[in-house]
């Protein structure tokens, strides 16, 4: 669904592009548009939460990095950890 709505996005964002440029010879690529707007989108994350770029990547570092804890199955450093034993 989250990609969905990016394309629908990146499709909006190129229409009113190309209303803007209408003078120009040159047309928006809708596939460069895209990875330079996936590009940023930490940046523009960052400026809709009010919050500095460094700050948004240290709390995703320090909440998203690591292993969960599971049960069921073993994660890559445990099952290497018994290879290596």
């Amino acid at each position: 669904m989250t990609k969905l709505l990016f394309c629908v996005l990146v499709y909006r964002c190129c229409q009113s592009l190309e209303l803007l440029c209408a003078q120009n010879a040159l047309h928006i690529s809708l596939q460069r548009l895209a990875r330079i707007m996936s590009t940023y989108a930490c940046l523009v994350q960052a400026k809709l939460l009010g919050i500095s770029a460094q700050r948004l990547w240290e709390h995703a570092l320090s909440q998203h990095i690591f292993y969960e804890p599971r049960n069921d199955r073993q994660n890559f450093c445990q099952l290497f950890a018994k290879l290596a034993a």
